[in-house]
């Protein structure tokens, strides 16, 4: 998730990172952040329902996807899709990421390092389609499964469990007054759906 294209990048300069140390940090926060979320949302329960309600196919993008490949959530199907925007941390904040930051710091912070903008206005993840509109000052959370693999059967049981996902998602977005996003990702173009 490194964009040396963004006016960030010079900020990322300006804090002394390299772009593995920018990376490295990125995954720290990711994995801190997610340790922080199993407190509040109970993930076993999310994936033992994945497991039980169907024979998805997984999307085998373990290596391109940075969303998945550093999720600790334990899931092949459901992660956190937030981009980890570190370089938004003062040296303070960094100087914390770099140590041993607590639950307290990720309860801090998160907002900043994980909302895509500052004004509650929507944004699209990927194409610029209704399925893909997610509001910018959220947690988005993504189910991703492969349906050019499956069967009739296994689409209906995604459809079950996309449902599922998403009215607990809302349930725990309204209990901890935390503003959600969800995503169904289905590995075919948008314009074929």
């Amino acid at each position: 998730m490194f964009y040396p294209d963004t006016h960030d990048y010079n900020k990322l300069i300006d804090l002394g990172l390299t772009k593995d140390e920018f990376l490295d940090l990125q995954i720290k926060y990711k994995h801190g952040f997610e340790e922080y979320l199993k407190t509040i949302i109970d993930f076993n329960e999310i994936n033992s329902y994945i497991l039980m309600s169907g024979n998805l196919h997984k999307i085998e993008d373990d290596d391109r996807n940075f969303y998945k490949k550093y999720s600790s959530l334990g899931s092949d199907f459901f992660y956190l899709r937030n981009n980890i925007h570190i370089e938004r941390l003062d040296v303070y904040e960094l100087g914390t990421l770099k140590g041993n930051p607590d639950k307290e710091f990720y309860e801090k912070t998160y907002e900043k390092v994980l909302f895509e903008t500052e004004k509650d206005t929507n944004i699209f993840i990927g194409t610029a389609v209704p399925t893909n509109e997610v509001k910018g000052r959220s947690l988005i959370f993504e189910f991703a499964h492969d349906m050019r693999k499956e069967s009739s059967v296994e689409r209906y049981a995604a459809s079950n469990i996309s449902k599922y996902i998403k009215d607990l998602l809302n349930k725990y977005s309204e209990s901890r007054n935390i503003p959600i996003s969800f995503l169904e990702y289905k590995a075919i173009p948008d314009y074929f759906l």
